[in-house]
């Protein structure tokens, strides 16, 4: 039984409880009804005095007494809005709000004409400054251009307020059909009016784009595109805030939706619709159409013209290049290979480029912006391969001044060996033991350059040692006889054999025939080998190295070694 009662106490107090929070609750919400149904009182009030201040007020006051007014205005609406809101929440809950039900219904019932008339007052000022565009030229077409959509901006404010208040009129059960009817015949005209205004918009900047091309220095021309180009943005805006409105009252909004992105060139969520997407590909579909019927024979005709001009140039280079080529290889100049090669090369490149340029034209491409690309492409390519632009250099002063070809056996940057190839970055050697390196051309100029090959004869120095026993002059002749013999050594200039020094172990003699360049080793190897047999034969003998060595008897040193103890 106790603990009964006890259960019972607790479900009263938690009724109490809950009984005084909704009381407290519902006390709240009246306040707050009666609190907005009276700032919406005193802003009516201050709205009727701005309107007569505004109907008293001449120029700049005038004007600033309607921005006053209009921002009362809209400050009214939202606290309509609230108030509303307010009155609807307390039926949902059940309260009793018909103290406030009234005065609801009063306040959107009054809202409807007064939001038509303001409608019909900015839709007449948009009108009358649009009229204006005509004859409104540079800044002060933008101008207009701003005016034009500070009003639309207004429009749309007062077009949402309007919706809203409709809303309201249906949640209250007033009648509201006219009034959507209404603005869904206002959002439509003003939807297709914002739509075509943009297609306009689009083909003037077409043409400005067009004639400024021609023209690129017009000012006139870059002002009007400006203010075009604002209009079509403010155009954009008034559409994109229509659409929103008009899909509130569930109007068919694909179309100005496919011209949005048309227009900005941009996707956006709105392509996932499959009105709008479809929409979207059956005209570019179409236009493709058209456009292959009206240009596609034509376009056909330039490719085709394309082809033939790059294959006959292609053509012209090749024979240039052999022209050139013979001229080169048979001239006097006696050029080297690397310089026969730069010019063979840029005969056939200069004349593919102009063939390319030509057949370009034929496609309708100004060249002199190609030119100018080109320019430009090659400021920024030639700062990004500085090191290699100056090996190029380098491959030109070898080029120029020519210390070595092809062919020639040259020692250079620490390498020694044949030069296989050149070009105007890199050269190859070949090394005696057959290792092929690419040396930059920067690296070889910058050091110094010996050429062995460059002459067509050259001098063989040997050095040959005899015994100082040994008689001189027979030993001058049989090296001069070696050197007359042999087939590869030249007459002129004369061999040279002389003794040129008396070292420490003998007497040496240097020989220095003259052959052709490419018999120098076969010079060195063969009179080296038949002067060792011919002085083996002649008795002439190639000494050693002599010293001489101090013997010490081993007696003497012991006695020396006695004497110095009996002394210590």
């Amino acid at each position: 039984m106790a603990r009964l009662t006890r259960s019972l106490k607790t479900l009263l107090v938690i009724s109490l409880t809950l009984s005084g929070f909704l009381l407290l609750q519902v006390q709240a919400q009246e306040t707050a009804a009666g609190d907005l149904l009276q700032t919406v009182e005193q802003n009516i009030a201050d709205l009727e005095k701005l309107r007569e201040e505004r109907d008293t007020a001449e120029g700049e006051d005038r004007v600033l007494a309607d921005r006053r007014h209009l921002r009362k205005g809209l400050e009214t609406l939202a606290n309509v809005d609230a108030f509303v809101e307010n009155v609807l929440k307390q039926e949902k809950q059940g309260l009793d709000a018909s103290g406030f039900r009234a005065s609801a219904e009063e306040l959107v019932s009054m809202i409807a004409p007064v939001a038509r008339r303001r409608i019909a007052n900015l839709n007449g000022d948009i009108s009358g400054l649009g009229a204006q565009r005509t004859s409104a030229t540079g800044e002060a077409s933008i101008l207009l251009e701003s005016r034009i959509a500070r009003r639309n901006e207004k429009l749309s404010t007062i077009l949402e307020a309007a919706l809203d208040n409709a809303r309201h009129m249906a949640e209250l059960d007033l009648p509201s059909a006219g009034e959507e009817a209404f603005l869904a015949e206002e959002l439509s005209e003003r939807a297709d009016v914002s739509a075509e205004r943009i297609r306009f918009a689009i083909e003037q900047i077409a043409a400005l784009q067009s004639r400024l091309s021609e023209k690129p220095g017009d000012a006139d021309l870059q002002v009007t595109l400006s203010a075009t180009e604002a209009k079509r943005e403010s155009n954009r805006n008034d559409l994109e805030a229509t659409i929103a409105m008009m899909e509130r009252l569930s109007l068919a909004t694909a179309e100005h939706q496919r011209l949005l992105i048309e227009s900005s060139g941009q996707l956006s969520a709105d392509i996932l619709d499959t009105d709008i997407a479809l929409g979207l590909l059956q005209k570019w579909l179409n236009g493709l159409k058209d456009w292959a019927v009206e240009s596609g024979p034509q376009l056909f005709f330039k490719v085709l013209v394309f082809v033939l001009i790059l294959f006959v140039f292609r053509l012209l280079a090749r024979l240039t290049r052999k022209l050139v080529s013979r001229t080169v290889s048979a001239s006097k100049l006696q050029l080297s290979q690397l310089l026969q090669k730069m010019f063979i090369s840029i005969s056939g490149n200069v004349v593919l480029l102009i063939g390319l340029l030509v057949a370009l034209s034929q496609l309708g491409f100004a060249l002199g912006p190609v030119l100018t690309g080109l320019g430009i492409m090659g400021f920024v390519v030639g700062f990004a391969l500085q090191d290699t632009l100056g090996n190029f250099a380098a491959g030109m002063m070898i080029l120029i001044y020519r210390p070595f070809d092809v062919g020639d056996m040259v020692e250079a940057a620490t390498v020694f060996g044949e030069v296989s190839a050149m070009n105007m970055v890199s050269t190859t050697v070949l090394t005696i033991d057959h290792q092929t390196l690419v040396i930059p051309n920067g690296k070889i100029w910058g050091d110094v350059i010996k050429n062995v090959t460059a002459q067509k004869t050259r001098r063989v120095d040997l050095v040959f040692g005899v015994s100082y026993a040994d008689d001189i002059p027979r030993t001058e002749e049989v090296l001069i006889q070696i050197l007359r013999e042999h087939p590869m050594v030249l007459d002129n200039p004369e061999p040279v054999v002389k003794l040129h020094k008396l070292g420490d172990s003998s007497m040496d003699f240097i020989v220095r025939p003259w052959c052709r360049t490419e018999d120098y080793w076969d010079i060195y190897w063969d009179v080296t080998r038949e002067v060792k047999m011919r002085f083996d034969r002649e008795g002439i003998s190639i000494p050693f190295p002599q010293r001489d060595v101090h013997h010490y008897e081993e007696q003497r040193l012991a006695s020396d070694c006695g004497t110095r103890h009996l002394a210590e």
